[in-house]
């Protein structure tokens, strides 16, 4: 969705058939707020795309108390979720222009659909990159959005869409926390008045992005179940925490091919060896031929 003064374009995505973490929510969809001007992006996760509306009035209220300004324009596709009843009555009450595009036209509502593939191509490289579970993807996307916001751009003179949203309106101060790699191993410390002399100072956890209210990283704990918010955090960035396939194969299906036709890889390998070896058992060089047929020479006459 994109919203045009500082504010305006929005697209629900419907992600494939995975939850995300239930620990976190159950989200099957999410929609992305686009401020068209400085290219700022909010993103909610939804359990139904029907809940659009809801997600829509929580952040416009967000936007008028958080940034003292009032959304003009609305720009999104022509789905159902955005043309129902509910959405058309509160943007007529709040004096929002709410603009559709044509059907079957999705190149007429460019910015949202170009950040959303921005966003998936973050999001899949965080999961493929350490072996994440899909059932993360949720909490990679808020994480790829962190990110991005903190990002220069050259649509933008090279700024990031925070500074200059910062720089054009009364914006509240955001957290900037040094950035991590999505899925590594999260050391967190533990207090000394939680634990006992004998036990460990840290827990081994699962590094899922970044406190939203909080100055902390968010560190989840897969065997307990629970989430961590600390800024007391040792990374070790170059291990990951799932060490196993969490993953099929690629699209492209190299690594597929191969496990299917290794068996007849290898018999042509032997059936190759075989040749070779009888080549040079029965059908031996013309040296070795003279050497092993030859007689030998009399001996001279005295």
């Amino acid at each position: 969705m994109v919203m045009a003064s500082s504010f305006g374009s929005f697209v629900v995505w419907i992600s494939s058939k995975v939850e995300a973490s239930f620990v976190f929510s159950c989200a099957k969809y999410f929609v992305t707020f686009i401020d068209e001007c400085t290219r700022m992006t909010w993103v909610m996760l939804m359990k139904n795309k029907w809940e659009l509306c809801q997600a829509f009035q929580a952040f416009h209220k967000m936007v008028s108390s958080q940034y003292q300004r009032k959304i003009q324009v609305l720009q999104s596709d022509n789905g159902g979720e955005y043309t129902s009843n509910a959405m058309a009555e509160f943007c007529q009450s709040q004096g929002i222009r709410h603009q559709t595009s044509c059907a079957y036209t999705p190149q007429q509502n460019g910015l949202a659909e170009r950040k959303n593939c921005q966003l998936l191509e973050v999001l899949r490289a965080s999961l493929f990159g350490m072996n994440v579970p899909r059932e993360y993807w949720g909490e990679a996307l808020k994480s790829a959005t962190y990110l991005i916001n903190r990002t220069p751009s050259s649509v933008i003179n090279f700024e990031t869409p925070q500074q200059k949203l910062g720089r054009l309106i009364s914006a509240p101060t955001l957290p900037n926390l040094e950035p991590r790699v999505f899925g590594c191993v999260a050391y967190v410390h533990i207090p000394k008045h939680l634990r006992h002399k004998l036990d460990p100072c840290a827990k081994r956890c699962l590094f899922v992005g970044y406190a939203e209210f909080k100055k902390g990283y968010r560190c989840y704990d897969p065997q307990t179940k629970t989430l961590h918010v600390s800024l007391d955090v040792s990374f070790h960035e170059n291990e990951a925490y799932f060490t196993g396939k969490a993953h099929e194969p690629s699209l492209q299906g190299e690594k597929r091919y191969i496990e299917e036709n290794s068996q007849d890889i290898f018999s042509e390998i032997e059936e190759v060896e075989e040749r070779l070896v009888q080549q040079i058992l029965f059908n031996p060089s013309k040296e070795g031929t003279n050497l092993s047929h030859s007689t030998p020479a009399a001996p001279a006459n005295p």
